[in-house]
C-alpha cells in the first residue's frame, strides 16, 4: 500500500530534486555567487514552511544562483535555530504533552515504558511550592 505517501509524496518530489541536482550545480558554477544575506532572507521563511515542494525548489533555486554548498548549509541551520527559538511548549498544547522548561524537551515517562507523559515538568513543579 503506498497510503503513507498521502497526502505528499516526499519521494517523488526527492527523487525529482535529485534528479535536477547535478544540472542545478553545474549551473550554479557558472554563475556569479549571490548576496548570501539575500538568499537567506528569502529561503528561511521557505524552510520553514510546509509546502514540501516549495522547499526542495528553494534549494535547488539558490544552488543554481551561485550558492555555496557551504553557504547552504549556513542557511539551513539558521531556519533550523529559527524553528528551535520559535517552538514554545504552547506550540505543544494540541497534543497535551508539556516540555520541560529548562531542556525544552518532552518529558519521557518515569516508569521507563517510552512513552511521553503529560505530567508537569521538574522546573513548573518546583515553582509551584
Amino acid at each position: 500500500s503506498n497510503a503513507w505517501r498521502n497526502p505528499i509524496d516526499l519521494i517523488a518530489i526527492l527523487e525529482d530534486a535529485f534528479a535536477k541536482l547535478s544540472e542545478t550545480l553545474e549551473q550554479g558554477r557558472r554563475a556569479t555567487p549571490g548576496n548570501v544575506t539575500n538568499a537567506r532572507e528569502r529561503l528561511a521563511p521557505v524552510l520553514l514552511g510546509e509546502d514540501a515542494q516549495a522547499i526542495a525548489d528553494g534549494l535547488l533555486e539558490v544552488l543554481a544562483e551561485g550558492t555555496s554548498m557551504a553557504d547552504l548549509a549556513g542557511i539551513v541551520a539558521y531556519a533550523a535555530a529559527l524553528r528551535i527559538a520559535r517552538f514554545t511548549p504552547a506550540t505543544n498544547s494540541a497534543t497535551g504533552i508539556r516540555r520541560c522548561t529548562r531542556l525544552h524537551l518532552p518529558t519521557p515517562c518515569i516508569r521507563g515504558c517510552g512513552a511521553w507523559t503529560r505530567r508537569t515538568c521538574c522546573a513548573a513543579r518546583s515553582t509551584r511550592r
